[in-house]
């Protein structure tokens, strides 16, 4: 299992880069950990920045490990121990473990990709089709008066 790449480039260079401490300007991050007695993950941390990404709907799915070097067949055993520090009860949330293959365009299958590809494909062509086929309008010279 590795959790290295899980997070999304953008956030990982960009939402999520470390801010500098400066003294009397940003709060000691680690003085104020130490006096609550709580340890806060980093935010360059990959788990941290999957969790922190907002959902957009609400049914979703998380991205938590990579299975790298090995191979699952049909009727393998994999054990998996999961502790739950957070109930979702209060809100009547549920939590699941899934264990997928993701695509070469990122998601459960290709068709979504397949069809934004093909619609846009389609659309250059008839914006070509157009410009060849229907020559721009000259204008008279009236027009600059």
């Amino acid at each position: 299992w590795e959790n290295k790449d899980i997070a999304w480039k953008s956030d990982v260079e960009k939402k999520f880069v470390s801010a500098e401490q400066k003294a009397g300007v940003t709060t000691d991050v680690n003085s104020l950990q130490n006096w609550q007695n709580i340890t806060l993950p980093d935010t360059d941390d990959q788990d941290f920045i999957v969790w922190m990404r907002t959902a957009t709907v609400s049914e979703f799915s998380k991205l938590h490990r990579i299975i790298n070097g090995q191979k699952l067949r049909k009727g393998d055993i994999m054990e998996v121990t999961i502790q739950n520090f957070f109930t979702v009860d209060s809100f009547s949330g549920t939590k699941s473990l899934i264990i997928t293959t993701n695509s070469s365009l990122g998601g459960q299958n290709d068709v979504l990709g397949i069809a934004f590809m093909t619609i846009g494909s389609i659309s250059l062509l008839t914006a070509v089709c157009f410009r060849l086929l229907i020559p721009p309008k000259k204008l008279s010279p009236l027009h600059d008066i």
